[in-house]
């Protein structure tokens, strides 16, 4: 296992956790999102596809179930077992709300992954929410550079731009008209 690697993991997942944690106005993951089947779909596909392209950068995995669990534990040790049983439970999985957040989230990562058809074969690059959000890629990339004016000496891709316009219109609008359901 690789300290390294699984901080940079762990502090992607906490980045993209941020305005959702921001919304919800806590600093803590309440396990309310984990319960909601669109919600871990999303995150478990998310979590598990970052963790499989950061090993593959090294070329070695050795075990994927223990990686996963030294970072959901740093990611939130309050409920990680819970994160970590409902996803051994819905491995299998063929379809509902949890089947659209990973594929939401697959779609994400096709999007910041440069649209890279080799790490996300079953992603359409024609699906409308893949097109709408390339086109809003100038007005996402107007918007971080307003919050953050760093960003305009990133390199930050149009496409990863469009990952971020498809994460806000996705998983946060979700988030945003459901926000009763996450609030303790």
């Amino acid at each position: 296992m690789n300290r390294e690697l699984n901080s940079q993991i762990v502090n992607t997942i906490n980045h993209t956790i941020l305005p959702i944690k921001i919304k919800l106005k806590t600093n803590i993951i309440p396990k309310s999102l984990w319960e909601d089947d669109y919600v871990f779909g999303f995150f478990a596909v998310f979590i598990a596809t970052n963790i499989t392209i950061a090993y593959a950068t090294i070329g070695k995995l050795s075990d994927f179930n223990e990686v996963l669990f030294t970072i959901m534990k740093q990611v939130d040790p309050n409920n990680y077992e819970f994160f970590l049983s409902k996803m051994s439970y819905l491995a299998n999985q063929k379809d509902g709300e949890y089947l659209r957040g990973g594929d939401d989230a697959e779609k994400v990562l096709y999007l910041y992954h440069n649209e890279n058809k080799s790490l996300f074969p079953n992603v359409d690059e024609n699906d409308e929410l893949i097109l709408n959000a390339k086109s809003n890629h100038g007005e996402m990339r107007n918007l971080t550079e307003l919050v953050n004016k760093e960003t305009k000496d990133m390199n930050i891709t149009d496409s990863q731009y469009s990952s971020f316009a498809l994460f806000g219109g996705t998983l946060l609008v979700y988030i945003e008209r459901n926000i009763h359901l996450f609030l303790d």
